[in-house]
């Protein structure tokens, strides 16, 4: 359960680092999966963190395939 949390800290470094600027639903996700990561890693969650380090991972991804989007690269 430990190597779970410190890598919900790694991700949560990752994720704080992006550049946020989209206003979809992949930003609204990210946020979400950011919040439960820190809420785990600071003990005041009750999630299981292996599903929020696999939500937290998801998210970063998705975030960064939508910013790929032609859509989206000039926003």
């Amino acid at each position: 359960m430990k190597f779970f949390v410190k890598e919900v800290g790694k991700l949560i470094t990752e994720a704080e680092s992006i550049d946020k600027h989209l206003d979809t639903p992949e930003q609204k996700v990210l946020d979400a999966a950011l919040a439960d990561g820190k809420a785990v890693v600071d003990g005041t969650s009750t999630k299981d963190v292996t599903e929020v380090y696999a939500a937290l991972k998801a998210a970063i991804y998705n975030y960064r395939l939508a910013l790929l989007h032609p859509k989206n690269r000039w926003k």
